[in-house]
């Protein structure tokens, strides 16, 4: 069952949504009679600004705004969000950043590095390794919560960010970095 909020304001007043979070990608979504609907996203907070009119309610999944903010959203996930003025409805979605993982680095070598993580709390669909050091650059996805960085030159610095993307394939949560060297 779906609860409804109704919102009585004036067409021209917007209504703000707080978020104190880092935010990510922003969504314009035409239409619903009124105007422009704008979502930007955090962890567990959406903030939606948008021209209401007397007869409108906002949702997103099974949460309704209470006071301009939509909490208790799980980090990673796909929501879909409708917005329905006098019976015109626009359907969307929006997704949360993921936590951030808690990486480390173990069995250092003359030409290796294995990195691991914990996989955040919230949902994530892979895993995006990037390392520089050495003149080189490299980035891969994995679906694991561990990488054998290999081909490494001895005695070499090396940072490493692991960063969790979201169930959309897209959003991506804050990096978390290390810098270790390999052994010599």
């Amino acid at each position: 069952m779906k609860l409804l909020v109704r919102f009585s304001v004036p067409l021209w007043t917007l209504l703000v949504f707080s978020a104190f979070l880092k935010s990510t990608q922003a969504q314009n979504i035409s239409n619903c009679a009124t105007g422009t609907l704008n979502i930007t996203t955090t962890t567990t907070i959406a903030k939606v600004t948008f021209p209401l009119d007397s007869n409108c309610s906002l949702t997103v999944g099974s949460n309704t705004s209470e006071k301009g903010l939509i909490t208790g959203l799980t980090p990673g996930a796909v929501y879909q969000i409708v917005l329905n003025c006098s019976g015109s409805c626009d359907v969307s979605k929006i997704t949360t950043k993921p936590e951030t993982v808690s990486l480390t680095v173990t069995s250092i070598t003359t030409s290796s590095l294995f990195v691991s993580w914990t996989k955040p709390v919230g949902n994530s669909s892979f895993y995006k390794v990037q390392w520089t050091g050495g003149g080189t650059n490299f980035s891969v996805n994995v679906s694991d919560t561990s990488k054998n960085i290999t081909n490494l030159t001895a005695g070499v610095q090396y940072e490493i960010n692991v960063t969790a993307v979201a169930d959309d394939n897209y959003t991506e949560g804050q990096s978390a970095t290390v810098t270790k060297y390999t052994s010599k």
